[in-house]
């Protein structure tokens, strides 16, 4: 009706990437202290990212090594992170998969209804190989408050293969779960130029050294090339952000 004013329809979003750095080989010490970011991230996000083996450490020498820490879908892990979910948020969590036997770098997708599925590491990093089996479920596409959203987990990004996946299928959110590498640069460009089109990321990452690796740090949300928050080179914690458009 010609003088009423028009409201355009708006969609708005909460986004959190945990830093977390696990004491190696300890994880009841690590949920003791990673679970209170969970819950909190819960109750001010509706979506938390946690780093790739959120709970463990990365570096694993065999199958036998990796065995102890591993967990079969709906296992340790997944429960405690249903438990810290008080806020009813949706969480992936990078942890390590036994599927009778044969183990995957996973992560954990849980919904608001604590509901979960799971999807595994495709593009396998080096240090992977002495354990992991690549992952064979299909890049999966979700929705959280009108956004659809997909996991990666670290070096899924450098696959054409997910991030045409990702582009193709106007992926709004990318939630991706890393252990990235500390090289001494400002790793977020190259993020950037890997997705190649205007999109939100959600990266939870690892921090400190690890045997004769160190990892990088800087958790960020970002959209396109502008950074919305970050965490620092070193620390527990998490960031937020609120996205509106």
């Amino acid at each position: 009706m010609l003088g009423n004013k028009v409201k355009m329809s708006s969609r708005k979003i909460s986004l959190t990437a945990v830093q977390f750095k696990p004491l190696p080989r300890n994880p009841d010490l690590a949920l003791k202290k990673l679970l209170p970011l969970v819950e909190a991230g819960s109750k001010i996000s509706d979506l938390v990212v946690l780093p790739e083996l959120a709970s463990t450490n990365y570096l694993f020498d065999s199958v036998e090594d990796v065995s102890p820490y591993a967990e079969t879908k709906g296992g340790r892990f997944l429960q405690a992170l249903q438990k810290a979910n008080t806020g009813r948020s949706h969480i992936v969590a990078g942890f390590i998969e036994n599927d009778n036997n044969v183990f995957y770098n996973s992560a954990y997708i849980i919904d608001s209804d604590n509901n979960y599925s799971v999807y595994r590491k495709t593009l396998l990093y080096t240090a992977d190989n002495s354990w992991a089996t690549p992952g064979n479920i299909p890049y999966p596409i979700f929705q959280v408050g009108g956004f659809s959203v997909t996991v990666g987990i670290c070096m899924d990004l450098n696959d054409d293969n997910f991030t045409n996946f990702c582009e193709a299928n106007y992926i709004d959110i990318v939630a991706l779960p890393v252990n990235w590498l500390n090289q001494d640069e400002d790793i977020r460009p190259y993020w950037r130029y890997r997705l190649g089109y205007d999109c939100l990321l959600v990266a939870a990452n690892k921090y400190g050294e690890e045997r004769d690796i160190s990892f990088r740090g800087y958790s960020t949300i970002m959209y396109s090339n502008y950074i919305l928050a970050e965490m620092g080179e070193i620390g527990d914690g998490l960031i937020t952000f609120d996205y509106e458009e």
